[in-house]
This record gives C-alpha cells, structure tokens and sequence, in this order.
C-alpha cells in the first residue's frame, strides 16, 4: 500500500515540475492545465455553495449566500484555497510555456494576457464571495 501511495506521489511531483518549468506544450498547458481543470475545480466550490443555501432561489436573486454553517464555511475556504494553489502553479506553468513556444508569437502573447486575466477575475470573484 505505501509503494502505491509512495509511487502516486512521485508522479504528482513530475507533474508539477514539469508543469511549474514549463516543459508541457503550450497548447495542453493553456487548455487543460489553465482552464479546463480551474472550471472543473470552481465547478466543484459552486456546488458547494449552492448545497449548502437553505434557498437557493433567494440567495440567486439577492446575490448573498445566506446561512451557511461553519463547517460548510470552512469547507469553501478549503476548497477556495486549493483552487488558488492550483491556478497559481498552472498560471506560472502556462507563462514559461509560452516562454518556450516556438510558433506564433501571437499565441504565447495570447496565453499570457489571457491567463494573468483569467487568474485576475479569480481573485476578483473570491473578494465577491468574501463579501458575500
């Protein structure tokens, strides 16, 4: 059992690696690692807060997350936080991947305004839902 746990871990740390370097092609790194699996992960925080709503229609409409547990609190905070961990690797991924791109100029350009955008409006979103 440890061999496997050991094995999944060291996998995980290559992936990183690679990932955080910039040695996962452009492509792969802007769709998948910078914006299939954030969505995927938010996704999963929505979720979340829409479960834990007493009425959800109301709180769509006022726009405020009313009377949320403690626990289920702490659990979006938990979450948030592995989103911003993830963004934040896959942010710097994608950058030193369009570093290394050797097409079109204009795609490495892209990828980088739009992924420094996309970790822009997360963090806009976490201040509304802190608000919130």
């Amino acid at each position: 059992m440890t061999d496997i746990l050991w094995h999944d871990s060291k996998f995980m740390n290559f992936f990183y690696k690679k990932l955080i370097n910039g040695e996962i092609g452009l492509k792969r790194a802007f769709w998948l690692y910078g914006n299939i699996y954030p969505f995927f992960i938010s996704l999963t925080i929505i979720l979340t807060i829409a479960f834990l709503q007493e009425d959800i229609k109301v709180s769509i409409v006022s726009q405020k997350f009313m009377n949320i547990s403690y626990i289920g609190k702490i659990l979006i905070i938990f979450e948030g936080l592995i989103f911003f961990i993830y963004t934040s690797f896959a942010t710097i991924g994608v950058w030193k991947s369009a570093n290394k791109y050797e097409g079109k100029k204009v795609w490495a350009y892209s990828s980088k305004f739009l992924i420094i955008y996309a970790y822009y409006s997360y963090i806009q979103n976490a201040l509304f839902l802190i608000k919130n």
